[in-house]
């Protein structure tokens, strides 16, 4: 029962400090090139912007991006391989209010050219039936 009433109170204590979120993301490993950070905001609106920071773990490279009052996502590409956490901050403090790891691992470049080679070879195929039925199809009309 007082475990109940304690959440309550640092919920309730939450929402009276005017920004509390919760940040998560939209996949734990990306493979697709891009990531879609969902932030979900509780207590009153706010009438400033936020701070998202990403953070490259084993490299020193960071990125920091001002988001609107009322941003719900944001997408972000062109990241390298590697382990990131992207934290979002208190506008009015700079103090992080959550944070959320990700690993970037995008496909291997020999994979992408297979299947650039494979759909060539099909787009080739395609062409070489389409000329080859209108060749036959004209042969017929002139017999």
């Amino acid at each position: 029962m007082w475990i109940a009433r304690v959440v309550t109170l640092v919920l309730v204590a939450a929402s009276f400090n005017g920004f509390a979120a919760s940040l998560r993301v939209s996949d734990e490993v990306v493979t697709a090139g891009f990531i879609t950070l969902h932030i979900e905001r509780t207590g009153p609106p706010l009438q400033q912007s936020t701070q998202l920071s990403i953070q490259h773990l084993s490299e020193p490279y960071s990125l920091s991006l001002s988001l609107q009052p009322t941003q719900q996502a944001v997408t972000i590409s062109g990241l390298a391989d590697g382990d990131y956490l992207a934290t979002l901050a208190d506008p009015s403090t700079n103090s992080a209010q959550t944070s959320v790891p990700f690993t970037v691992k995008h496909h291997q470049l020999t994979l992408a050219l297979a299947l650039f080679v494979l759909g060539l070879c099909l787009f080739v195929l395609l062409v070489g039936v389409i000329v080859v039925g209108n060749k036959q199809a004209h042969d017929k009309e002139s017999v």
